[in-house]
């Protein structure tokens, strides 16, 4: 009897045992598991500068961060900026790539400037992370790494929408362009000369260097001509004293600046007189007509006291895009990030809907057209190029 209660005992014992042993390999399929860490962050780079306060690239940046980890973050993980001030000078360029390898960051927004932009993208290219950055240059459709992407409408697209504007709005037949001779001036002359003779406009084009302040024999020059209008082509520095001199030279044709005259510093230093009636074609102008441009308007101005302008919807735009293609590639895989970013398909941005166009390296398609009524540009329209 006391022999089989033994047996009886031990089986029982050997039963729980086993039986335990199976609780425990029912948990090591969850102890094993494949699926990331949620807790460790998405790694996003920043390159940009710092401290130079018209550049407000990241305020916009830091606030969309800010409201994006206080809402859960992306994909369930935190989003961490490696950020790096670059003082939009081509050392701070490279030194900020070097960082941003190191850090094992998935993609980079930035830099913004045309010589930094060239000089980091064989180091990307070569690591295999994408940039996206906050430039209108056309530098990015000029880019044969396959690894550099515009966050902002390109100024080939720009220039061709402004010619266009410009014929059907006033049918000019003759059109004066005052150029810079800078990249940014010229790739936009070149462009637009293009177009207006397309559309069968004669073009006389007067060019200036940046730094110049007396631009009165051009306009001079281009008034004897008989242009019905004039486009300004240039950085804020020089647009402020033509819109000036052309003011008080009394010509009287429609006049189109470029995107600089979108930026505060530029159309505050002007006397409302000296640009009133004129048009600004541009990336991006506050406006009330999109919901999601008026409330992120709303946020930036409660956050930082101040309105957004033309560079914190550059940065800003340059980070939806980002975001949107680690949402779709559903990993921080810079592979899979890359691939989606040359699938990046009706992305909102306060510049516009993304799309990204594989053949002309485009991302938009459209630019916004400014009105320029006591002292201040005002939204327009949205024109197509």
């Amino acid at each position: 009897m006391k022999r089989s209660l033994a047996l009886v005992l031990a089986l029982a014992l050997f039963v729980c045992l086993f039986a335990g042993c199976g609780g425990s390999k029912q948990e090591t399929p969850a102890q094993t598991s494949n699926e990331p860490a949620n807790n460790e962050p998405i790694k996003i780079g920043l390159s940009t500068a710092m401290n130079i306060g018209a550049i407000t690239i990241p305020e916009a940046v830091h606030l969309r961060i800010k409201q994006l980890n206080d809402n859960g973050g992306l994909l369930g993980r935190p989003v961490e900026l490696v950020e790096y001030d670059d003082g939009w000078q081509l050392t701070g360029a490279i030194n900020a790539s070097n960082i941003m390898l190191d850090e094992k960051v998935c993609v980079v927004a930035g830099p913004g400037e045309t010589t930094q932009m060239k000089a980091v993208a064989s180091t990307y290219a070569d690591a295999g992370i994408p940039f996206v950055c906050p430039s209108s240059d056309q530098t990015t459709t000029e880019d044969t790494t396959g690894y550099m992407f515009s966050g902002t409408p390109c100024d080939i697209m720009v220039g061709k929408a402004a010619a266009d504007f410009v014929t059907s709005e006033y049918k000019p037949e003759t059109v004066g362009i005052m150029y810079g001779t800078h990249d940014f001036g010229l790739h936009g002359m070149e462009t637009m000369k293009k177009e207006f003779e397309a559309l069968n406009v004669n073009v006389e084009t007067e060019a200036h260097n940046l730094g110049d302040t007396d631009f009165t024999a051009a306009i001079a020059s281009l008034t004897s001509k008989n242009v019905n209008a004039i486009v300004v082509w240039t950085d804020g520095t020089e647009m402020i004293l033509i819109a000036r001199q052309l003011h008080e030279m009394g010509v009287d044709v429609p006049i189109f600046f470029s995107a600089a005259m979108a930026i505060s510093f530029c159309y505050e230093a002007c006397d409302p007189a000296w640009i009133e009636g004129c048009y600004c074609i541009t990336d991006f102008i506050a406006n009330d007509k999109d919901e999601k441009t008026a409330q992120w308007q709303k946020d930036y101005k409660a956050e930082y006291g101040q309105d957004v302008d033309l560079f914190a919807a550059r940065g800003l735009s340059c980070v939806e895009i980002i975001l949107a293609a680690i949402e779709k590639a559903g990993t921080d895989d810079p592979a899979a990030i890359h691939k989606a970013l040359q699938e990046t398909k009706d992305v909102w941005t306060p510049c516009g809907i993304a799309n990204y166009d594989p053949a002309t390296k485009l991302m938009f398609n459209t630019c916004f057209l400014a009105k320029c009524e006591g002292g201040v540009p005002h939204y327009y329209a949205t024109i197509e190029g």
